[in-house]
This record gives structure tokens, C-alpha cells and sequence, in this order.
């Protein structure tokens, strides 16, 4: 999804890179061929070598006059084009971040029987949890959504009960902003559940998590491995949506919009599709 947003702007760049050097070795080489020297980079121009019997001082002047403003223009040339290969190259190397920190965390996500690098990082969830079926009127924090929230509340003692039983302890502590005790369950329902189904929600649901930590670059990989896992799919609407917020809240609006854009035109007629359209008004 990255490389789909990100791709058109970066051969945009490469395009204008492209086009300046071209103008620049164009220039290069008429004046090699007006002035009959080398430019190897930087013009050098012997007015010596004319004949002071053939042209005047006058003449002399006044081309020294043409070659300043030539050298002013290639230096203001050479310049832009330094500039453009920079953000080409920045571009490019953010491209190629996302993508790998995408692939990291698909690979965190799926079901496994062994305990991964982030796992162990992360504390150990609270021992004490609560029952399930446990009252929950509490209001959660604004960055929960809430529709997602409470139809999975209602989904979860329908479950098997040891699934049931993560899924419910999870959104015990989603409801109530506690994301790093809620982390560890959501990786084990994904792991216990098994199925697209049980995938799905443990992906979502760490995802809002990392999205109320703060965690910008874990937030992005997770909503973005589950919008290219589960394409179509309700919770894949509501990712999009989040994910322009996250690019938002890091100052990238452009790539904000043309998630937004995307959003608006995979699901016309959806609710998210038309929070996308309210969000694109404000930015």
C-alpha cells in the first residue's frame, strides 16, 4: 500500500532529477563547443586565447559579462538539481523503511508457537484480569473507536471460551487505555485462535493499541499489514482511516490524503468513506 501512495511521487522526482541533468549537460556541452574548452563540472574559459587583434576590448568585456550570467545560471542549476537527487534518495530510503517495517510486523502478527523478539520485550500482562462479562460502561479514550469497541465486547462471549476469554481480557484493557497490558493478549489470541477471523482482530486491535501508545511506526506497519492481508473488509476501512490520521499526526499530510483519496474510492458510500471525505475538507 506504501508503494502504491508513495510511488508516483517518487517518479515524479526522479522525472525532474532526470530532466535537470539533461538541461545541464546540454548546457555543458554548447558551450564546449562555443568556446572551444573542456567543462568539467565548473566552466573555464580562457579569454586569452583570443586574439587581441581580432577582437576588441569591448567584445571581451562583454563576453565576460554573458559567461558570468551563464556560470551564475549553471550554479543555480546544479543546485536545484543537487536538491532534487537528495529528496529523491530521502523519498526512496522512507520507502524502503516502511516496506521492511511492514514485513517485521506481518511477520510478529501471524500464528506461531514461538515467542518473538517483541514479545519478549514487552511486560507481562497484569495477573489479576478481569471476569468476563465484566461491566463495561467505562468511557474509553477518544483514539478507541468506539463502533469497532463495543460490537466486539458483544462478539466475544460467544466465542470458544479460552479465545473468548483473551478477546474480552484484551478489550477490558483497551476500554481503559491500558495498551501495554493489552498488547501480550491480543498476541495470544492471534496465536490461539488461528483462522483469518482470529488474525484479524488480534492485528486491529494491536494496532489501536500502538496507535494509543504513541507508537507511530509500529501503528503504521500494523494497520498497513492488515489493510493488504484483509482488503475489503470492514476493519480494513476503519485502518485506512486511522492510518491517514497517523500520517497526520507525523506532519505528512500528502501521503494522508492519498490515503484518504484511496479510502473514498475502494469504498464509496461507506461511513468511512465519508469520515475520509470530511477529514480531506480539514487538511
Amino acid at each position: 500500500m506504501f508503494r502504491i501512495v508513495l510511488e508516483p511521487a517518487l517518479e515524479m522526482l526522479q522525472l525532474r532529477a532526470h530532466s535537470k541533468q539533461s538541461a545541464l549537460s546540454a548546457l555543458q556541452h554548447g558551450l564546449s563547443k562555443i568556446f572551444s574548452v573542456a567543462i568539467p563540472g565548473s566552466i573555464a574559459v580562457s579569454i586569452s586565447a583570443c586574439a587581441p587583434q581580432q577582437v576588441g576590448s569591448a567584445d571581451i568585456q562583454r563576453l565576460e559579462r554573458k559567461l558570468n550570467d551563464v556560470r551564475s545560471f549553471q550554479a543555480e542549476q546544479t543546485a536545484e538539481l543537487s536538491a532534487l537527487q537528495e529528496e529523491v534518495r530521502s523519498m526512496t530510503g522512507r520507502l524502503e523503511q516502511l516496506e521492511f517495517r511492514t514485513t517485521r510486523t506481518a511477520t510478529i502478527a501471524m500464528p506461531a508457537n514461538t515467542t518473538s523478539r517483541v514479545e519478549s520485550d514487552r511486560p507481562a500482562p497484569t495477573p489479576v484480569l478481569p471476569v468476563p462479562g465484566a461491566v463495561t460502561s467505562q468511557t474509553p479514550p477518544p483514539i478507541v473507536p468506539l463502533d469497532p469497541l463495543e460490537a466486539d465486547e458483544e462478539l466475544a462471549p460467544h466465542l470458544d471460551v479460552q479465545i473468548a476469554r483473551l478477546f474480552q481480557d484484551g478489550l477490558y484493557f483497551v476500554r481503559r487505555g491500558q495498551y501495554r497490558q493489552a498488547l501480550p493478549l491480543f498476541d495470544q489470541l492471534g496465536a490461539t485462535a488461528g483462522g483469518k477471523e482470529g488474525h484479524l482482530q488480534s492485528l486491529f486491535w494491536k494496532a489501536v493499541c500502538f496507535d494509543g501508545m504513541g507508537n507511530n511506526r509500529e501503528a503504521l506497519a500494523a494497520y498497513n499489514s492488515l489493510i493488504q492481508n484483509y482488503p475489503g473488509s470492514s476493519r480494513a476501512r476503519v485502518s485506512l482511516l486511522r492510518l491517514a490520521s497517523v500520517f497526520v499526526r507525523l506532519g505528512d499530510t500528502n501521503t494522508a490524503r492519498l490515503t484518504l483519496q484511496k479510502l473514498i474510492a475502494e469504498a464509496p458510500g461507506t461511513d468511512e468513506a465519508t469520515s475520509a471525505q470530511k477529514k480531506l475538507q480539514d487538511l
